[in-house]
């Protein structure tokens, strides 16, 4: 959505009042992750939500929030030092072309995201920098140079995202900016080649300083977890739920006192294995004992073909 500062803080309200109905239907947490997009957009707003979380759950050990590199060159950034364990910042490239291609030169030069992040980096326990590869035009010697300034940066942790392209791209933009299959290949060889030697792969495409900075958005450590906001999703017991992802239903059903969920999907108990699999495959962590002690079952013979 477009921001518009007066839909964006109802947003926040109805958001707060979703927290509290799942407070009330007994729920806790452990940790809380906070995105996707610029969810720094409104500090005061979103400090004054994670205050409230950290209040309705305390047991909330760790929480995670991404942002951009315009946000992180406000002199109120520093206010988020304290609520937030793990800062996301989308900085794609610090080659000024990419920048360009993919729209993002209005967050400043790579020469100024990169001077942002030196500066702000140690307000958080973790700060993690999201690169992007898989762009039309992104040579080897410019990803080099984008894991080279990593290095010097030395965050805690680097996210190194493909660019998607989904059937629902449109024709003409993936022509433009998207790399082909075995150029991406090729990218991602670099990309380990390089950041690989200073950093330890964590999943397919995160690294970190040590072992235990495993946290990745796309990597859910706890077999349930509760979504909550427009768009968000849930995964409890055997099904998957999704949120509305229109703003003005979601708000019709928070008014309503209704959560914003909207649709739910059951998952069969061999899909829910193919889904775990899927996950232990991703993160680099297949654990066979989960498979046997949580599920009952032996991995290699329930799942034979996908094993």
């Amino acid at each position: 959505f477009l921001f518009k500062k007066y839909k964006a803080r109802e947003y926040f309200k109805q958001l707060r009042t979703e927290m509290r109905m799942a407070k009330d239907l007994g729920y806790d947490f452990r940790s809380m992750y906070v995105g996707g997009g610029t969810t720094t957009i409104l500090e005061d707003e979103l400090i004054q939500t994670l205050e409230l979380a950290r209040k309705l759950f305390p047991n909330i050990k760790e929480v995670s929030c991404e942002t951009d590199p315009k946000e992180i060159a406000s002199p109120t950034f520093k206010n988020l030092k304290g609520l937030v364990d793990r800062v996301s910042i989308g900085v794609q490239s610090f080659d000024d072309s990419i920048l360009k291609l993919s729209d993002r030169q209005k967050f400043g030069t790579g020469a100024e995201i990169f001077e942002r992040i030196a500066a702000c980096q140690d307000l958080f326990p973790t700060c993690n920098v999201d690169m992007m590869f898989g762009f039309r035009g992104q040579s080897l010697d410019m990803i080099a140079r984008d894991m080279e300034l990593i290095r010097q940066l030395n965050p805690r942790q680097v996210t190194t995202y493909p660019l998607m392209v989904t059937s629902q791209t449109n024709k003409s933009v993936k022509n433009v900016i998207a790399a082909r299959g075995q150029e991406l290949s090729e990218q991602y060889d670099t990309i380990l080649n390089t950041l690989g030697k200073h950093y330890r792969q964590l999943t397919s495409w995160t690294f970190g300083r040590t072992n235990d900075e495993g946290i990745d958005e796309y990597v859910v450590d706890n077999d349930e977890y509760l979504g909550i906001g427009s768009g968000a999703f849930s995964f409890l017991g055997n099904a998957l739920y999704v949120n509305t992802f229109s703003l003005s239903r979601y708000a019709q059903r928070i008014q309503s006192g209704q959560m914003g969920t909207e649709r739910r999907r059951i998952f069969t108990p061999h899909q829910i294995l193919q889904y775990r699999l899927m996950l232990a495959v991703f993160s680099g962590r297949l654990n066979r004992k989960y498979f046997r002690e949580v599920h009952g079952v032996n991995l290699d013979t329930t799942l034979f073909k996908e094993m």
